[in-house]
C-alpha cells in the first residue's frame, strides 16, 4: 500500500544535501502599530514549533495512527534567524516594517507584492511576511499562503512570487493568555509548500477530486481537505482501510503531527536542486548571513 523504504530514497539521489539542512530565515513583520506587531517571544515560539516539526521532534507523535507512523519521515531541516542582513549589518532576523501593506494595498493582493517591496535576497534568505490579514481577491479566510517551489531546476519561475505570508493570529498560539485554539502548525504547512510540497488532495483547491494527488507515493490520495480532527480511519477516494492521512502537515486538520518519508525526501531534493533554494544552506551562505556555528546564539 505504501512506498517501500528503498523507493523513498529516489528523491534524495537527485541531489546531494547535508544530513541536516540549515537555512537562514527572516521574519518581516508588516505593521501599523496594531496587534499584528507581534513580539520577539512569539516569533521564537513559532520558530521552535517549526524546527520541531521539520526534525520530527514534536511531542504529539504518540497520537499518530500506527499505519501512518510506519511511514513517518524526518526532513531534517533546521531554520535559523539571520544574524547579518543583506547590507552586512547585524540583525536578530526580525525586520519590523511600518506599512499599510499589512492590510493589503487595495484589491490587488498584498501577498503578490511583498517580495518586490520588502525582500531580502530570496536566494540567500527565506522571507516570511507577518501581516494583519492576507488580501487575496475572492478569498477572505486565508491564514497563510506560500509559493509552491517546483521540484525542478529548469521550471518557469514567476517573478516576485517567492514569498511566504502568514497572519499574526497564527503566532498567538498559547501565548500571552491566549488559549492554544489554533494547532500551531500553519507556518509548518506553508513552509512545506515553500520547499516543494503540494496539498494531499493535489493542486486543485477550488475543485478537489479523487484524481489529483500530491506526487508523493506514500501519502494516500484523498478527496478534499479535512477540517477539525476526524476519527481514524477517515476514508475517501476508496483509499483503503486506513483512509486519509489527515494528521499530515499538508492537510488542514487541527491534529497535524507528521510528514511522510516520501514528503521528506521530496523536500530535501527541492532544496538541493532548485535554483532559488540550493545556495541557501551552503556553508558560504551560513557565514554570509551570520548563522554559522561560529556565531553566538541569539
Amino acid at each position: 500500500e505504501y512506498m517501500h523504504a528503498e523507493e523513498t530514497k529516489s528523491y534524495a539521489e537527485w541531489a546531494a544535501v547535508p544530513d541536516t539542512i540549515i537555512i537562514p530565515v527572516v521574519f518581516h513583520i508588516l505593521t501599523q502599530g496594531g496587534v499584528e506587531n507581534i513580539s520577539k517571544e512569539q516569533v521564537l515560539n513559532a520558530l521552535r514549533i517549526l524546527n520541531e516539526d521539520f526534525n520530527s521532534r514534536n511531542p504529539d507523535t504518540l497520537n499518530i495512527p500506527l499505519p501512518f507512523k510506519n511511514v513517518r519521515g524526518n526532513p531534517k531541516i533546521e531554520f535559523r534567524l539571520a544574524r547579518i542582513d543583506p547590507q552586512g549589518n547585524c540583525t536578530d532576523g526580525i525586520n519590523r516594517i511600518y506599512t499599510p501593506y499589512t492590510y493589503g494595498p487595495g484589491g490587488t493582493g498584498n501577498h503578490f507584492n511583498l517580495q518586490k517591496l520588502f525582500d531580502w535576497d530570496h536566494k540567500r534568505y527565506m522571507n516570511i511576511y507577518v501581516v494583519n490579514w492576507i488580501e487575496i481577491p475572492n478569498d477572505f479566510t486565508a491564514g497563510g499562503v506560500a509559493y509552491i517551489t517546483p521540484l525542478s531546476s529548469v521550471a518557469n519561475h514567476p517573478e516576485f512570487n517567492d514569498a511566504l505570508t502568514i497572519i499574526h493570529e497564527e503566532f498567538w498560539h498559547g501565548l500571552n493568555g491566549y488559549p492554544a485554539f489554533l494547532d500551531g502548525h500553519t507556518l509548518t504547512h506553508e513552509m512545506g509548500h515553500f520547499v516543494g510540497m503540494n496539498h494531499l488532495w493535489g493542486p486543485n483547491d477550488a475543485n478537489p477530486n479523487c484524481i489529483d494527488g500530491d506526487q508523493v507515493a506514500d501519502t494516500p490520495k484523498q478527496k478534499e481537505p479535512n477540517k477539525f480532527c476526524p476519527a481514524y480511519p477517515h476514508i475517501s477516494c476508496s483509499n483503503g482501510i486506513n483512509g486519509d492521512m489527515f494528521n499530515n502537515y499538508m492537510d488542514f486538520a487541527t491534529c497535524r503531527n507528521m510528514f511522510s518519508q516520501g514528503q521528506s525526501e521530496r523536500m530535501r531534493s527541492c532544496l538541493g536542486i532548485h535554483p532559488w533554494r540550493k545556495d541557501q544552506w551552503t556553508e558560504a551562505n551560513h557565514i554570509q548571513t551570520g548563522i554559522s556555528e561560529t556565531f553566538s546564539p541569539l
